[in-house]
């Protein structure tokens, strides 16, 4: 079902809803510098990414060369997006178990913390969490803010992307096709 709504609504041109601010998130613990910028880049080509984007990359505190990492992306990302935040889970906290999901929560709570904070009306932000290896098509928070907008009741919900698994299947050999 999902493929064939991809396919019915491949041409349609979503109007951007400037009435929603987004918070994207990507946990990261191990991932090369190069492969977040990758899925970055698909989230900066969003129609309002500079006006409506609050975006987060949650680390774990005891990342390789985190300091590095932060720096080289503010430099990169700088004025990209509304506001660019950096958090870092601390390792060990009592009650929790290391991994991508506590880095999540913890990037999750301490922007919206952070953007409460700054006075953004939370209640009306969409929030997507995404792998560190994500590519996001150019149109999907346009969509996504459809969807939102349209939902009668979208507090109460959650939106699933399509997973897409096998990219560029159509390069692989037949052999490896047929194992996938």
């Amino acid at each position: 079902m999902t493929y064939f709504k991809l396919l019915r609504s491949r041409n349609k041109i979503f109007q951007p809803r400037r009435n929603y601010e987004h918070l994207v998130v990507i946990s990261t613990y191990k991932e090369p510098t190069s492969l977040l910028i990758s899925t970055i880049e698909t989230i900066e080509l969003q129609e309002l990414s500079s006006s409506n984007v609050n975006h987060t990359l949650s680390f774990e505190k005891r990342t390789p060369d985190l300091t590095k990492k932060i720096n080289e992306l503010t430099v990169r990302l700088s004025g990209r997006f509304k506001r660019l935040i950096f958090t870092s889970h601390p390792y060990g906290l009592p009650g929790e178990i290391p991994g991508k999901c506590s880095n999540a929560n913890h990037g999750i709570r301490e922007s919206m913390a952070r953007l409460h904070n700054a006075g953004v009306n939370t209640d009306e932000l969409i929030v997507t969490t995404c792998d560190a290896d994500t590519q996001f098509h150019p149109s999907f928070l346009n969509a996504l803010a459809e969807q939102f907008g349209d939902c009668k009741d979208h507090y109460q919900s959650v939106f699933q992307s399509p997973l897409l698994y096998n990219w560029k299947l159509d390069e692989a050999t037949v052999v490896t096709r047929a194992c996938l």
